[in-house]
């Protein structure tokens, strides 16, 4: 079965600051299936995302961008160039798995959405959030966030940009506002609300962030700094918490 479904959603995203670059986004999804999932024999594939839409066609470069890191996550030889043939791939293992185990009903599903968090000019944010299931006794769901600012009206990746003094300054705050989280006294042990007795210690900077209009937003994602009862997690540290040269590089 096949649903190749387009939402023309358009929507303004906040802005703050100057107003030269206007950006809008399409909510469009891609799905398709196969077998029947009521006899628990079938794969789902569906892709939801956010395309922007702007008089800057720089910006269209973003929109390349994610489609590749989805293309990307799972390796092949074949190197699919679109969703259907990352679909076509995905289900030939499907079909190859319970051909090798014809008496196993077991149903696989992939799910991707790409949604825009927040566009606070300069900076845009977006969020990636991936689920898949192919057995076992439950899914994986993995968010990973990204950041670009335009310069000089392109857009540029931002990646690891903090200084040792500010990654520290984001570990201590990531401590604190998960002891207010969890509701433990300073410097009681993050342990004592089920994160990885190693986290105190040994934990280093994931660079998983989101840039808010107030603050960055970090996420831990299942198994990360906790087991997967605890599920995602996620804090904000308020830019007044951190060195002023962390706000000054996003937005100056």
């Amino acid at each position: 079965m096949r649903k190749l479904l387009l939402v023309f959603l358009i929507f303004s995203l906040s802005s703050c600051g100057n107003n030269d670059i206007k950006i809008s986004a399409v909510r469009k999804s891609f799905k398709k299936s196969y077998g029947n999932c009521d006899t628990g024999r079938c794969m789902e594939f569906s892709v939801v995302y956010d395309s922007i839409v702007s008089e800057n066609a720089e910006a269209g470069r973003i929109n390349e961008f994610i489609k590749n890191k989805i293309l990307e996550d799972f390796p092949d030889d074949e190197n699919p160039d679109n969703f259907d043939e990352l679909y076509k791939l995905l289900k030939k293992e499907y079909l190859e798995f319970i051909n090798d185990i014809p008496d196993v009903f077991i149903s696989w599903r992939y799910n991707f959405e790409v949604a825009l968090e927040c566009f606070c000019q300069p900076v845009i944010s977006i969020k990636y959030d991936k689920y898949e299931y192919t057995g076992g006794a439950h899914g994986n769901e993995t968010v990973v966030y990204y950041n670009f600012k335009f310069v000089n009206g392109k857009p540029e990746l931002i990646d690891n940009p903090f200084n040792p003094r500010e990654t520290e300054m984001i570990i201590a705050g990531i401590k604190n506002e998960l002891r207010k989280k969890f509701k433990l006294k300073e410097n009681e042990p993050l342990e004592n609300a089920g994160l990885w007795e190693s986290f105190d210690s040994s934990y280093r900077f994931n660079n998983n962030f989101k840039i808010t209009k107030k603050g960055l937003s970090i996420i831990f994602n299942q198994y990360e700094i906790a087991p997967y009862s605890m599920g995602i997690i996620e804090v904000e540290i308020p830019y007044e918490k951190l060195p002023g040269s962390v706000y000054e590089k996003f937005f100056n």
